[in-house]
């Protein structure tokens, strides 16, 4: 044993982390909300809570639950349970009694630690789930007794030196279970072991040439595999400084890149459209950031073409999923196009493949098939659900694309979200991007809803930019000579927001099933 490690532990991300806690103790590891952490400051708030889990007889394996916002306590769960052998599970802060007891009682948590501000949705969850002596800690503020103690109070009380580790930790031991936004069913766990996550890590400290000295700007929550895999843990594993906060507020991002001068960030389109509206055209308030992650398959040409003449901004398109992060981005020549998103990273192999399993020659639309060792090992306690997804190693990513000869990808669809409308088939995202290019919408979402004559028919639901209003005709008449009539939606709705997930996804189940229920009415 040295320095609370067994010598020959293989090095895991903890351990990684630890690195630089010893070598650049005072630097600034993350600002929340304006708060400066250094690396000694987390480490010992790492400790700490290693010793609390330790006390509660939490053993290696062991799943460990976080629920709150950008915050340190989230922060030290992750690299606590990366230190000693347990298994973070971020949950979304968004989560309601029965959502959150799914989740809770699908891995069997060992251990929740939230913050106080949720303590309503904890309480009715818990009340839902059968699991058995679960360690409670809040923290923020005072909660009932009944429903947990203080986080500051037990951590407090536990020593700030490293953890004696009884049960060596390995490269190819879970590291956490990051749930999917359920945008097609319920949420399944997506496993990542500490060896996926360090080939997730090196994809991105590759394709944005990380620096020690880089200051990246998050406005992505941390428990979604953007915010924790492609922001926090990269950063922090090469010794960066990250600033976040507790919630998106564009004013505040804005506000931020001019008090700390990020050199990276990353954002989804609908974020970049709320930041525009903060940002004055021509200023210099973008200019340090060297690299800029965002966008996704609904990203507009207008939004990039605002963004690099008025701003200065280029945004770097990529792909990637809860179960297989960062695994296609823009190289420089491709800036600027909506047309791709870019080649497969470092550590991927992407692919286009027909429902047959053979690969598919150039600019042919197929199932877009990923490989490597940044893949998830599987959906915890869900081995039909792994199956379906992962063959041999193979990760079905569900969605569709082409691919060039060059090997740049193009995102067509999700494969579940295509209708047939007279025969013909039809991706709601080719229409979206041109809805969210219209001047006067600010979102889109298109699904297929049965027809009698065509089988099945486009509706779209718009919501429109602030003071904005649109006619159905007028949409019509935007797509003459853009788009086959075909594929124009029969039906239209405008609303004031779409259900969205926190990574910018529209949760067409819901839309589906609001529909499904009006047409099911007398």
């Amino acid at each position: 044993m040295q320095n609370g490690y067994v010598d020959n532990l293989a090095w895991s991300i903890g351990r990684l982390f630890d690195k630089w806690v010893i070598r650049q103790p005072e630097k600034i590891a993350v600002y929340f909300d304006d708060v400066p952490v250094s690396y000694a400051d987390l480490g010992r708030a790492v400790n700490r809570l290693c010793h609390a889990f330790q006390a509660m007889g939490l053993k290696k394996g062991d799943r460990v639950a976080g629920m709150g916002k950008n915050a340190l306590p989230p922060v030290a769960l992750y690299f606590a349970a990366a230190k000693i052998g347990l298994v973070a599970v971020p949950i979304n802060n968004r989560l309601l009694g029965k959502e959150l007891a799914y989740q809770l009682n699908n891995c069997r948590v060992s251990a929740l630690v939230f913050d106080a501000d949720f303590a309503d949705a904890v309480a009715d969850a818990l009340t839902q789930t059968d699991i058995q002596n679960t360690h409670v800690l809040a923290y923020g503020a005072p909660v009932d007794e009944a429903l947990g103690q203080s986080y500051e109070a037990v951590t407090a009380a536990c020593p700030e030196t490293q953890p004696e580790i009884e049960d060596p930790v390995s490269l190819m031991d879970p590291l956490a279970i990051i749930y999917t936004s359920g945008t097609t069913g319920a949420p399944k766990g997506a496993v990542t072991n500490h060896l996926q996550t360090y080939f997730k890590f090196m994809n991105i400290n590759l394709a944005a040439d990380l620096r020690q000295d880089d200051v990246m700007l998050a406005p992505m929550p941390l428990f979604h595999s953007a915010g924790l895999f492609i922001c926090l843990t990269p950063m922090l594993l090469r010794g960066g400084t990250i600033a976040t906060r507790q919630s998106f507020d564009p004013a505040l991002y804005v506000a931020d890149c001019k008090t700390y001068r990020p050199t990276l960030t990353m954002a989804i389109t609908t974020m970049f459209k709320m930041i525009m509206q903060h940002a004055e055209p021509g200023s210099d308030v973008f200019s340090s950031i060297r690299y800029c992650m965002g966008g996704g398959e609904r990203t507009p040409q207008s939004l990039l073409d605002e963004l690099r003449d008025k701003f200065g901004l280029h945004m770097q398109l990529g792909f990637g999923q809860t179960e297989n992060s960062a695994m296609v981005g823009q190289l420089p020549d491709d800036f600027g196009r909506v047309d791709t998103v870019g080649r497969a990273g470092f550590f991927s192999d992407i692919w286009i493949e027909n429902p047959a399993g053979e690969k598919l020659p150039p600019d042919t639309v197929g199932r877009i098939m990923a490989q490597g060792p940044a893949v998830m090992s599987g959906y915890w306690e869900m081995p039909e659900k792994t199956a379906e997804t992962i063959k041999d190693g193979v990760l079905n990513t569900g969605d569709l694309g082409t691919m060039d000869d060059e090997g740049r990808l193009a995102l067509v669809d999700r494969e579940k979200d295509m209708y047939r409308s007279g025969g013909e088939n039809v991706y709601p995202a080719e229409i979206e991007k041109l809805l969210m290019d219209h001047p006067k919408v600010f979102n889109a979402a298109v699904i297929g809803i049965p027809d009698a004559d065509w089988g099945e028919i486009g509706k779209a639901f718009i919501v429109t930019r602030p003071d904005e209003t649109v006619a159905p005709q007028e949409l019509l008449d935007y797509f003459d000579g853009k788009l086959a009539k075909f594929k124009w939606p029969r039906q239209f709705d405008f609303l004031d927001a779409l259900p969205m997930t926190e990574s910018g996804k529209v949760k067409k189940a819901e839309l589906k099933q609001r529909e499904a229920e009006r047409s099911a009415r007398p």
